[in-house]
Formats: structure tokens, C-alpha cells, sequence
């Protein structure tokens, strides 16, 4: 599994390791990764520096990103969310099965049993691309 970023008491991310549990956890300037792990946890990156959100079926749960920055049109970079190993190939097959789900103001990112993956607040799912997500396995 790649490293991670584990929150300390204070939200930190600073550890190379995901954790169990129902955590909040927030970037920092140098965070580049941040996985909660198991468990339903609470995530946000920093405004300005583009954050790698991993999610892995391996580590169940339901998470949330508070803040996820979709890459613009324009080509300004943004957040990704990697998802591995929930057997979808690319942001095309995501979209066509209807796992990438409006609900009020936030998009729900689901597997194929509908399942939600993530929760990203505040976000339109038509301001999405393939841009903003990665696939392995």
C-alpha cells in the first residue's frame, strides 16, 4: 500500500501510516498524500497546494472531503482521488455506471454496489474530469 499521512491530535498530517478509526484528518503545507484508512474519516488538504486523497477497498469506510479542488478548465492544477482496487478502470466507466452521484451540493464517489467511497462537500460532479481522479488495479 502506498505511505500515507495519519493526523495527530492537533490534525496534523505527519505519519507515513493510514489508521483505523473515524478520524480528521487535515494537510499540511508539505502534505502531498493523505489516506484515512479504515474507518469513516474527515479529510481536507490545504488551499493552494494540490493533495492526493488515496482510497483503498481494502480499508473500508465512508469518507468525506471537506474541501476537494477540482483541476479548472483553464489547466490549473487540483486535487486527485486515487481509488484502488474497486475494479474501475477510468473516469468514463465511473460516470456510465452511475457511481459518480450528485446529492444536494456534494458528489458522492461510489463502487459498484453503490457504496459510497467518498463524499466531497460542496462539489457540482459536472465540474469533475479525469484530471481529478486515478485508477490502479
Amino acid at each position: 500500500m502506498a505511505s500515507a499521512f495519519q493526523a495527530t491530535s492537533s490534525g496534523s498530517a505527519i505519519s507515513q501510516e493510514p489508521r483505523s478509526g473515524n478520524d480528521k484528518i487535515t494537510g499540511s503545507n508539505s502534505t502531498a498524500l493523505i489516506n484515512g484508512g479504515a474507518g469513516n474519516d474527515t479529510l481536507a488538504g490545504v488551499a493552494g497546494h494540490s493533495t492526493l486523497f488515496l482510497f483503498d477497498s481494502r480499508d473500508p469506510g465512508s469518507d468525506v472531503i471537506s474541501n476537494f479542488h477540482a483541476h479548472s478548465i483553464n489547466g490549473a492544477s487540483g486535487d486527485v482521488i486515487e481509488l484502488a482496487f474497486y475494479g474501475i478502470r477510468s473516469f468514463s466507466a465511473l460516470v456510465a455506471s452511475g457511481e459518480l452521484v450528485q446529492s444536494g451540493s456534494s458528489t458522492l464517489v461510489q463502487d459498484a454496489g453503490h457504496h459510497t467511497i467518498v463524499t466531497l462537500q460542496n462539489t457540482d460532479w459536472h465540474s469533475l474530469s479525469s484530471a481529478d481522479f486515478l485508477f490502479v488495479g
